[in-house]
């Protein structure tokens, strides 16, 4: 009884197949990219945002050393775990 041949798999798919990835997990994963990186371009024009809201100048200060202090605190904790 012979046995049905498989096509050759694609480039990609045999790195999907190597590394175990399932077509929803390839999903998820550019989600959460896409997700991340508008998150961080956004992050930018949170001063500007804060102003337009007629927030003062002693809030949006206060913002920005706060999220650099956050920033700062979680790569410093990431460089422990990973490095």
């Amino acid at each position: 009884m012979q046995t049905p041949s498989q096509p050759p798999l694609s480039r990609f798919g045999r790195l999907a197949d190597f590394f175990g990835l399932k077509r929803n997990l390839v999903i998820l994963l550019i989600a959460i990219f896409v997700i991340g990186a508008g998150e961080e371009l956004s992050i930018r024009f949170v001063p500007k945002y804060l102003q337009a809201l007629g927030a003062m100048v002693f809030v949006i200060g206060l913002y920005d050393a706060l999220a650099v202090k956050v920033i700062q605190s979680q790569f410093r904790e990431s460089r422990v775990l990973f490095f």
